[in-house]
């Protein structure tokens, strides 16, 4: 299980990179506002696998193994900074809630993809069993609803049941898509509005009234994970081509095996027509790919451009997301935030 200390380090280890490429002098008081963060992010990771006590058999189990696997925390970072940001502090529960909704959603993801592993470990649905995976799911989701509903934050359970209403939405929208070579970049952009953004916006709009900001800056602070969201996915479908896998936690170009297409392959589709006649009569076989047409059709996606191009795009909506804090009070967190943005757009390979 990660400790404040690590997650610190890894917080420490990614800002000066941030600092390496954009040369940004204020990275020493990013780190002190990090520091002062160990405490909150502490309890988070403890409070995680204790959530899973009282499940019923195995279902604590299946989900306190993805838990505890790590992760980048990223939605429970947003909550707690935006809390500072706003001037206040705590958030806890509502950060731990967003973790809980993410994990939930993994959860069932690896069922209906078939994945193998996830951050770096054999799924749950692996080591138990589909039905068990979905199940752990859906535990997680009432406890992170629960969160919410205790957390006596204006605002905070009904907003999470809109974006439960997204998620799903955007799961279903995805897997109609799936194995279809007709698929848009307006089709893709739904699906990550409904899937990713919806719980980024949540989290820092949660977390913002949770630290008592006004409903100004909650709207501020919304827009602002709205946008980080998107380049989170977008920097995410550009590291399924390139990423070392042990750093990337899971499959290369699952998505790709099993006919979702993600931005960089469907722009390529689009002016490579003899390709997507190949492709739609391999997905036709309704099976995946294999791993000589997956690497053929990933060469031709590499070579292309695109995946660097989406890289460009997540940079342009990550800023877009920064751009948003220029209404919030200036301090070391809303600056984090900034960095938070920034950062993700570049993560390495």
């Amino acid at each position: 299980m990660k400790t404040a200390e690590s997650i610190y380090q890894e917080t420490d280890a990614h800002l000066s990179k941030v600092a390496e490429v954009r040369d940004l002098p204020r990275v020493a008081a990013h780190l002190q506002a990090a520091r002062m963060l160990q405490d909150e992010l502490s309890r988070l990771e403890a409070a995680l696998p204790r959530l899973c006590a009282g499940a019923p058999p195995n279902l604590g189990a299946a989900a306190e193994h993805l838990l505890v696997a790590g992760g980048k925390r990223l939605r429970a970072l947003l909550t707690l900074l935006s809390a500072r940001a706003a001037g206040g502090s705590g958030g806890v529960a509502l950060a731990v809630a967003a973790e809980l909704a993410h994990a939930a959603t993994l959860l069932h993801d690896d069922v209906i993809d078939e994945g193998d592993v996830r951050r770096g470990r054999p799924t749950s649905r692996l080591l138990w069993s589909n039905a068990t995976s979905v199940l752990a799911g859906d535990f997680l989701l009432t406890r992170a609803l629960d969160l919410a509903c205790g957390s006596g934050v204006p605002g905070a359970l009904e907003e999470l049941i809109a974006v439960l209403r997204d998620l799903v939405a955007g799961e279903a929208l995805q897997i109609s898509l799936r194995g279809s070579v007709e698929t848009t970049e307006a089709d893709y952009r739904r699906v990550v509005e409904g899937k990713t953004a919806s719980l980024f916006r949540w989290a820092a709009r949660a977390g913002c009234r949770a630290g008592g900001g006004s409903p100004e800056m909650a709207e501020a602070l919304g827009r602002y994970g709205w946008h980080v969201g998107i380049a989170f996915q977008l920097s995410d479908d550009a590291l399924d081509f390139d990423a070392d896998p042990q750093v990337f936690g899971k499959s290369l170009l699952q998505d790709l095996r099993e006919g979702t297409l993600t931005l960089p392959v469907i722009r390529v589709l689009e002016r490579e027509p003899e390709m997507k006649e190949e492709l739609r009569q391999a997905l036709a076989a309704d099976k995946p790919l294999s791993d000589a047409q997956a690497n053929r059709i990933a060469r031709v996606v590499r070579e292309s451009g695109e995946v660097e191009r989406v890289r460009e795009e997540a940079a342009e909506e990550a800023r877009m997301g920064a751009s948003f804090l220029a209404s919030i009070p200036d301090n070391v967190y809303r600056r984090l935030l900034e960095e938070v943005a920034l950062g993700l757009s570049s993560r390495g390979r």
